[in-house]
């Protein structure tokens, strides 16, 4: 069984209601009106549009199946230059500072779960394509580089030391 959900939600939560230069709303579902929710979280700045929806895993697999918001995801990225759509998938080591935290972007997710041949993945999987860090390095993300458009480049610096992804493979 996975990590309680609204644990990670609560803390990105803590993470993005520290930058005074955003708007951040926390979607809902409501289970009795059958609804569905796009993502997590819907982020605003007057540059970009970012969509985020976490996902835990306290076992050693996160299986893709779960990422049920995939193609609204996808959908958002494409809608509009200004929009950006991420996965927050968190594996879950007993507290913050032990747990790794991949912040990927979606577009770059699905070509990873279509070029992986398996049902799921684990964090050997994704360290070989994604970087990984802890709630300061998303907050670093959030509270240094959110005051203006930021993009995968930028994200890649900020994580990589200005190494990009495909050469730390």
């Amino acid at each position: 069984m996975g990590m309680k959900k609204q644990r990670l939600e609560g803390h990105f939560r803590e993470v993005i209601s520290k930058n005074k230069n955003i708007y951040y709303l926390k979607l809902q579902v409501n289970p009795l009106a059958h609804t569905v929710s796009p993502a997590d979280f819907f982020i605003q700045n007057k540059d970009r549009n970012i969509m985020v929806e976490c996902k835990e895993c306290s076992g050693k697999s996160f299986v893709f199946s779960r990422l049920t918001q995939l193609n609204d995801l996808l959908r958002f990225d494409k809608f509009s230059d200004n929009n950006m759509s991420f996965i927050l998938l968190s594996f879950w080591k007993g507290s913050k500072k032990k747990s790794k935290y991949y912040y990927i972007e979606i577009k770059e997710f699905k070509k990873f779960m279509s070029n992986i041949n398996k049902k799921s993945c684990n964090e050997k999987d994704l360290d070989k394509m994604f970087f990984y860090t802890n709630l300061q390095g998303i907050s670093l993300l959030y509270n240094s580089r959110f005051d203006r458009i930021i993009n995968k480049e930028e994200i890649e610096q900020i994580y990589n030391n200005g190494k990009s992804i495909t050469e730390q493979k």
